[in-house]
């Protein structure tokens, strides 16, 4: 928006402003009022990451996400790859790699498990795709499945009433990628169990399918 107004572009709206406008309606609409907590002046930490290895039948596109508290104490951590189907839904084999929207369903999907633990305070999400902290920043992308994604994102953050700082961090720092190469290297809490993960993961992928 601040783009198109120092444009010259006049009056002439494109749809991809359109749907930030739009966007800013809709939350101004729907959010909840912040609430300040005793927490508030504690923040957690989630380190989320994504691996593409297509060529490997057992861990084609791995998952990976820890949460920590102010302190960088291990609270919980999630290790899952997707299927073919997933991959399949996500654009390959019609894109040559998807790790943009693997990185950005990553961080979703971390969000909606730990939404609880996030509710009402302040959040660092670090993630290793300039992509994924680029449109998270910004609360829009110019094309599917991004934008469904980001969407998603802005969804939990509302019902969480989180604010959020997106931030880039060395795939050498990133603790998320190990978990995310099926490792559990440098974890010291237990993986969630897949059980667990995989309905949550499913809802996501299923509203992917269905707005594309």
């Amino acid at each position: 928006v601040t783009a198109h107004a120092y444009s010259d572009c006049r009056d002439s709206l494109s749809e991809h402003v359109i749907a930030c406008l739009q966007a800013f309606i809709d939350s101004l609409v729907a959010a909840r009022p912040r609430e300040i907590t005793a927490m508030w002046d504690k923040p957690m930490l989630l380190f989320t990451d994504a691996s593409f290895n297509p060529d490997d039948s057992h861990w084609p596109c791995g998952l990976g996400g820890v949460l920590c508290n102010e302190t960088g104490k291990q609270l919980a951590a999630i290790s899952i790859s997707l299927t073919e189907v997933d991959l399949n839904i996500l654009g390959y084999p019609l894109k040559s790699t998807v790790i943009f929207e693997a990185e950005l369903l990553a961080l979703v999907l971390c969000v909606k498990l730990w939404r609880k633990l996030l509710c009402n305070r302040p959040c660092v999400m670090y993630v290793d795709n300039n992509g994924t902290r680029d449109v998270a920043i910004s609360g829009s992308a110019r094309s599917w499945p991004g934008s469904s994604l980001v969407s998603a994102l802005l969804r939990q953050e509302d019902a969480a009433c989180l604010t959020a700082w997106y931030a880039r961090v060395p795939s050498s720092s990133n603790v998320a990628e190990a978990p995310s190469r099926n490792s559990s290297q440098g974890i010291h809490v237990k993986f969630l169990s897949v059980d667990l993960v995989r309905p949550h993961l499913n809802r996501l992928i299923g509203d992917l399918k269905h707005s594309g």
